[in-house]
């Protein structure tokens, strides 16, 4: 080619040879402009194609048909323009020469890297080994400016959200086969042991148009505890039709948290709230609660540490109340261990914000209950605390403005052996200098009077809340002081921090500090500070708490304690775990030990604890336990030895569950599927387009679902039953079919969101359709004959309703566009940059994809300048 192979006017040389091609991806710190860009490796340094770069940048630079001129403008007050004969540009009103290596090929002009960066408001970075070019801006560039204008329009709503998503509706019905989970067992042993027999009945479904869940447990001495609630939830707050709500229940409930006052309790009564499901505020401590299987030890991690641990409380139910985090996003774990070995996990993220609601928007949460009495009260209670005393609470929260967000409670209710009374509150939350705040005042019947400020943030990663609360007159708040039974305070004070540590490698430790002191009226004062932290030592997990409790007044006293928690897989189907609790002062000594190996195989678990409780007389016992998964139900054998008291026990437990399967079928099935909710998910081909299966339309297999409890894909019929969704609480499924068996589809939403349902296998078929891949190739005639045009935009567009489809072309001029639905589209240069380049293609171009889709190659296109017309 002649401008390849020979010196040109005086500005001009020629281009080096095809030998010194180089394909260069470009990228600024934080994205990828282009995959590739060519460039040539010249005596004066890497050439950088002026053109094809500023498309690349979004810049309105056109380089002329003859290629030794250019021009257009940077913004609307700086003009550029290239002579190459003359070997000079003009930028503004300043002048630039071109400098050495300046040439012509393929009808664009090629610019050493440092000339280029007098040109344009760029800093640029070769590295030629890596093939990539790293461009810094020094101005705003238009791409830069555009992405800033989208970022802004994005985050003018708080509620939008970040992909797109459909709503799985789901609605409930009169009365649906329900889920039954039966859990039936004998212990026996020597001496003192108790002999036994136990039924532990779950079941949840549909019934009378709500979600019901139900649990019957028996032993040896009859029917113990019944538990039953109806609910309805919706997430578009419809619970009640025109009425709203976005959650109603009745039966067995809890009362809502309030700011100063009456705690949340469970109890029989109704509850009602038109809050959103999803939101959680940091004014509130996080409610964890759910089905628990009988005997089941509990361990709930926040962020990496543990926070909390207790026994499985009567009714099949768990029920953490008073978890404080501050703002920003935390991942819970909550790890169940059976007492015959077996051990389950749940994971939840909770994204913990300041409560403010949308300017207009309200939100009301109402409750009546008879506090720690269920529905069907078989025998009496071992805590005759609140009598037969009703607690209500009512509670309106109203957005004022994006930044404020007022709220106020009324509630009646006793403290534990203590008198009846009605307390109210008000209190404003703000966001104020990156802060959040929450205000409140409260008054009682009897006279109380009480303030608090809580403020929370989140600085550099660093979560920090904290909290300082007055009172006088008698106030009672079970909200600071749960376990006190209604003693009034004077003041409280709590603070927290939580962060990550960096560690070598790139690592992270989670640690947390928090203190809380409480002064009642009498003078009595309690304090307690813990500090937690959490890492990997090597293969093992290791989780340490230091504790401080201490109190003062007429009986003074602290005590502090340590431990220390490991877990390490000694193999992919071993796990090795160790404890320790030891008490620092007062009596120094082992408050507990464990040691515990545990396997588990697809066949069944076994594990083996050696145990060691402290006191006097301290207890070491030896236990062991396997269970067996059986095709339809579980059995599990346990056993133990106290050496102390040279007592045996043993017992035998079996467990099935009667459910649907994933062809809506019902079966019985050895997991606990009552407990949560599940979807039974069907991927198939819409050949007419009316989202609904028919006979005759083809399964897709191979499509991946991201669900909370991990991922599963469908089968050869298309079809999977996910399982573990929870309940109550919104979750997304995130569809992947980039590994079906289809090649060609047409683009899908990002997510399914889906509010799972107790006992409820929701029936979800998920329409996929054929869509075509078309590749374009985009060229342009130069004075070497026609030439591949890249970093322009094409794009498809529907006659039948106009929706888009764009595409950039490469460095080879070719432009990819795939998930095309079947249709007749139109194909064209992007009309903005088509105006900015004068650019126009020869003929109108027609694309038709067929039914079925798959792949279509156009011919080229040739585009022209419109000025040469």
């Amino acid at each position: 080619m002649a401008s390849a192979q020979a010196s040109g006017p005086a500005g001009m040389t020629a281009c080096p040879s095809e030998d010194m091609l180089l394909w260069l991806e470009v990228r600024t710190e934080t994205d990828l402009l282009a995959e590739t860009m060519d460039a040539y490796a010249g005596p004066g340094g890497t050439l950088l194609p002026l053109g094809q770069f500023a498309r690349i940048l979004d810049l309105g630079i056109v380089v002329a048909a003859d290629g030794r001129h250019a021009s257009g403008s940077i913004d609307p007050r700086t003009r550029i323009t290239v002579d190459l004969d003359a070997g000079t540009a003009q930028v503004g009103t300043a002048k630039v020469a071109l400098g050495l290596g300046a040439c012509v090929r393929k009808g664009d002009i090629y610019l050493a890297a440092e000339t280029m960066e007098k040109l344009l408001p760029v800093r640029l970075r070769v590295a030629a080994e890596a093939q990539l070019l790293q461009v810094t801006p020094t101005g705003t560039l238009p791409l830069v400016r555009n992405r800033q204008v989208a970022e802004r329009r994005a985050a003018l709503s708080q509620l939008a959200p970040a992909e797109s998503s459909v709503l799985a509706s789901d609605p409930y019905r009169a009365f649906s086969v329900p889920a039954v989970e039966v859990n039936a067992g004998q212990r026996f042993g020597s001496g003192d042991v108790l002999q036994s027999r136990w039924l532990g009945v779950r079941a949840a479904g549909d019934l009378a148009f709500a979600g019901f869940r139900g649990f019957v447990g028996l032993d040896s001495a009859g029917a113990t505890n019944v538990q039953l609630t109806l609910e309805r939830t919706s997430a578009e707050n419809r619970a009640l039709g025109i009425l709203g709500g976005s959650r109603v229940a009745v039966g067995d409930v809890a009362t809502p948290d309030v700011q100063l006052g009456a705690r949340s309790v469970a109890g029989r009564g109704i509850f009602y709230s038109s809050a959103p499901l999803q939101p959680f505020d940091f004014s509130h401590p996080l409610v964890l609660e759910g089905d628990v299987a009988d005997g089941e030890q509990i361990e709930v991690y926040v962020d990496g540490t543990l926070r909390a641990a207790r026994a499985a409380a009567s009714g099949g139910r768990y029920r953490f109340d008073n978890l404080s985090l501050g703002i920003g996003d935390h991942q819970v774990r909550i790890l169940f261990y059976g007492p015959q070995g077996q051990v389950r996990e749940e994971v939840r993220s909770f994204q913990l914000g300041s409560g403010l609601l949308q300017p207009g928007q309200t939100a009301v949460r109402f409750s009546v209950v008879q506090p720690e009495r269920p529905l069907l009260r078989m025998e009496d209670g071992p805590w005759p605390r609140t009598g037969d005393a009703l607690r209500v609470v009512a509670l309106v929260d109203r957005g004022l403005s994006r930044r404020i967000t007022a709220h106020a409670g009324l509630t009646r209710f006793r403290p534990w052996y203590g008198q009846e009374r009605l307390a109210g509150s008000a209190g404003i939350k703000a966001m104020l200098a990156g802060a959040a705040l929450d205000g409140v005042i409260g008054l009682d019947s009897r006279g109380g009077r009480a303030a608090s400020l809580l403020v929370g943030s989140r600085i550099r990663g660093i979560s920090v809340r904290a909290l300082h609360a007055e009172y006088a007159g008698g106030f009672v708040d079970e909200t600071r002081d749960p376990m006190s039974g209604g003693v009034p305070l004077r003041r409280a004070t709590e603070a927290q921090i939580d962060l990550a540590a960096p560690l070598p490698g790139g690592r992270r430790m989670p640690i947390a500090f928090d203190i809380r002191r409480i002064e009642q009226q009498d003078g009595a004062r309690r304090i307690e500070a813990n500090a937690r932290a959490a890492g990997m030592i090597g293969a093992t997990y290791v989780n340490v708490m230091l504790s401080r409790q201490g109190w003062g007044g007429s009986i003074a006293g602290a005590q502090h304690l340590a431990s220390v928690e490991t877990s390490t897989p000694l193999a992919p189907a071993l796990q090795f775990r160790t404890g320790l609790a030891y008490r620092i002062t007062g009596r120094p000594g082992i408050e507990s030990a464990y040691v515990s190996t545990q396997v588990a195989t697809p066949q069944g678990d076994l594990q083996v604890i050696l145990s060691r409780q402290g006191g006097t007389p301290s207890r070491l016992r030896l236990d062991a336990s396997y269970r067996h998964r059986f095709r339809r139900f579980d059995l599990t054998t346990a056993g133990g030895y106290d050496v102390r008291t040279r007592s045996w026990r043993a017992a035998l437990q079996v467990t099935f569950a009667f459910a649907p399967t994933a062809r809506q079928s019902y079966g019985l099935a050895p997991s606990s599927v009552a407990i949560s909710g599940r979807a039974a998910i069907r991927t198939f081909l819409d050949a007419n387009g009316d989202g609904r299966w028919e006979p005759g339309e083809k399964p897709v297999a191979g499509v991946q679902v991201y669900t909370p409890a991990g991922t599963v894909s469908t089968d050869a019929q298309g079809r999977v039953l996910a399982e573990d969704l929870g309940d109550t609480l919104p979750v997304q499924l995130r569809i992947d079919a980039s590994q079906s068996s289809e090649l060609y589809l047409a683009e899908m939403p990002g997510a399914i969101r889906l509010v799972p349902r107790r006992g409820r296998t929701t029936p979800l078929e998920i329409p996929l359709r054929a869509a075509g891949e078309v590749e374009a190739r985009l060229e342009m005639a130069t004075a070497d004959g026609a030439q591949p045009l890249s970093a322009v935009m094409l794009e498809l567009v529907a006659e039948q309703d106009g929706t888009s489809f764009p595409a950039r072309t490469d460095n080879l001029g070719t432009a990819m566009f795939g998930g095309i639905p079947a249709g007749r589209y139109r194909l064209r240069i992007l009309p903005a940059q088509a105006s900015q380049l004068h650019l126009a293609l020869q003929a109108p171009e027609l694309v038709e994809i067929p039914a079925h889709g798959g792949f279509l190659r156009m011919k080229p296109l040739l585009a022209h300048r419109v000025e040469d017309e």
